[in-house]
């Protein structure tokens, strides 16, 4: 993986409750790692718990059009700062900001906001 740990924990933090899967795909978005991968990586790097990450895995396998990631983001090699987005998703995914909260600040109405943050 070519990122190395400060950085994964600078996007991802120490330790999560949840992730939502609009964190992940604004980094692999970024970074162009696979959200399988960042999950892997959360979970041996202790951000995520054991429990957590066989329930994402759980979550993956329920569906087959969700393991090769389709739909899921790309790398997109792009110059744009994407950090307050997903400083968003971690706040309401950590329930730190409510829904309607994150919305708001993302300058969003909170039905499109609820449309791209999806929590495992």
């Amino acid at each position: 993986m070519l990122m190395p740990k400060d950085t994964f924990i600078a996007e991802i933090g120490r330790t999560r409750k949840s992730i939502s899967i609009s964190e992940l795909i604004a980094i692999k978005e970024t970074y162009c790692i696979s959200i399988q991968i960042i999950m892997n990586r959360a979970k041996v790097l202790g951000s995520i718990t054991e429990k957590y990450y066989i329930g994402f895995r759980i979550w993956l396998n329920k569906s087959d059009s969700r393991k090769p990631e389709t739909g899921y983001g790309n790398y997109l090699g792009r110059e744009q700062s994407t950090r307050f987005k997903q400083l968003l998703y971690r706040a309401a995914s950590e329930e730190v900001v409510s829904m309607s909260k994150a919305a708001n600040l993302a300058n969003q109405k909170l039905a499109t906001f609820r449309d791209e943050f999806v929590q495992i």
